[in-house]
């Protein structure tokens, strides 16, 4: 796949994970993890150390992931 349909496509995906729990769901225990970035952001302000909280713990699982499973990766 070339790297503009994917990155349509992740754009797209991430879109939908975000603005359809934002606009469906009322209770914020519902909403997923990434919405609390947009909690921590406002309009003239914005708490950077609760963001990039919020930041590393749904981005640094995945590197952790990939260097304990880095072999069988490679090797599928």
């Amino acid at each position: 796949m070339p790297p503009i349909v994917v990155g349509v496509l992740s754009v797209a995906q991430a879109d939908g994970q975000f603005v359809y729990p934002m606009t469906l769901l009322s209770r914020q225990e519902l909403q997923p993890g990434t919405f609390g970035i947009y909690i921590s952001m406002g309009a003239e302000y914005a708490d950077w150390e609760r963001v990039m909280a919020f930041a590393s713990v749904f981005t640094l699982p995945v590197p952790v992931i990939f260097l304990l499973l880095q072999r069988m990766i490679v090797v599928g």
